[in-house]
């Protein structure tokens, strides 16, 4: 397994949800890798602070009138879904799940927000508007030309680890994919020599990084 996998796993493995073949591979991984190690410590930190965890109680009166709420409003905007879902979480039995606790408190949010959304007091202050964010685009990306995209994507991902970068997001473009990369700056020339072992590189020399300096890679098909 790459630590792609690994991580996507460290909860199944903290739970006792993996085969015994699945937990042996895990813990040979995360022995050598102290990429994983330092997820799965922390994953287990959280799991241990939500097991001390104590959700909060709905009152009769707030539930009530959270679906009275909703009951007014079903007329002008659909709100069986979400009424729905509002029941399901606010019955006891759910909120006494400790793994459950992120879950509940994020429901508990979404449920204040729906309330005052449904009952609005009016604003009397004044603020400012945020400006969007801009988010600058890489304007000559590396381009590697290969016959199998997907193979050279894989090759992609484990010259990432080697190099001890870590992949920020990957998106399809037209004729194969575009993949951003975070880099350590001490090991950035190595990996970009490395690219030659996917296909055929054209590579700038200024312009293929993006606003947060970010490495931009795209696999094409030649």
């Amino acid at each position: 397994m790459d630590c792609n996998e690994v991580k996507e796993i460290l909860y199944d493995y903290l739970t006792d949800r993996l085969s015994k073949e699945d937990i042996q591979t895990v813990k040979a991984h995360v022995a050598t890798c102290k990429s994983c190690e330092k997820d799965l410590e922390e994953l287990r930190g959280t799991l241990t602070i939500l097991d001390k965890w104590k959700p909060p109680e709905f009152s009769p009166a707030f539930r009530a009138s959270v679906l009275e709420a909703l009951e007014e409003r079903r007329s002008r905007k659909p709100a069986t879904v979400v009424k729905r879902m509002i029941e399901w979480f606010l019955q006891p039995q759910h909120l006494k799940r400790p793994l459950q606790g992120l879950a509940v408190a994020a429901m508990v949010l979404v449920v204040i927000t729906i309330y005052r959304g449904l009952n609005p007091v009016e604003d009397r202050t004044i603020r400012d508007v945020p400006s969007p964010v801009i988010v600058i685009e890489a304007k000559e990306p590396i381009v590697i030309e290969t016959d199998d995209v997907s193979g050279a994507f894989d090759k992609l991902k484990r010259l990432i680890e080697v190099h001890q970068g870590s992949m920020v997001r990957r998106r399809p473009v037209e004729g194969g994919m575009e993949v951003t990369i975070k880099s350590d700056k001490d090991k950035e020339e190595k990996f970009l020599e490395s690219l030659t072992q996917l296909g055929s590189v054209k590579k700038e020399t200024e312009g293929f990084k993006d606003g947060d300096g970010n490495i931009v890679v795209t696999i094409m098909k030649n």
